[in-house]
């Protein structure tokens, strides 16, 4: 069987756009799109970080700005949704206290 490698995605010049633009981004879509991929490949160099990992939502969770504080930039949070509104609070408040223009986080949600 072959192996079927990545299916490059017309919003990636986009995306990189957004993330040189913007501090937060949020990148939403169907189940099994390529967000996660196309996240991997916009942290270059940054942090990615997956809540379907138990043990880094449970960090989300217990602690968000802990959590999201000292990360190299940028910051992916791959199912973003599952830390909750303290989560999102956080990273606002993160946001908010550091306008450095090439510090931006980027933030993914899947749906």
């Amino acid at each position: 069987m072959a192996e079927i490698g990545f299916v490059p995605r017309r919003i990636e010049p986009s995306v990189r756009h957004a993330l040189d633009t913007f501090r937060v981004v949020v990148l939403q879509g169907p189940r099994q799109s390529g967000k996660t991929t196309l996240a991997h490949q916009a942290v270059n160099g940054g942090t990615f970080l997956s809540l379907d990992d138990p043990t880094l939502l449970s960090l989300a969770l217990e602690d968000p700005t802990g959590f999201i504080t000292g990360r190299a930039r940028p910051v992916v949070i791959d199912e973003v949704q599952r830390g909750g509104d303290d989560l999102v609070r956080a990273i606002k408040l993160a946001v908010d206290s550091d306008p450095t223009a090439r510090q931006q986080p980027c933030y993914v949600r899947r749906r």
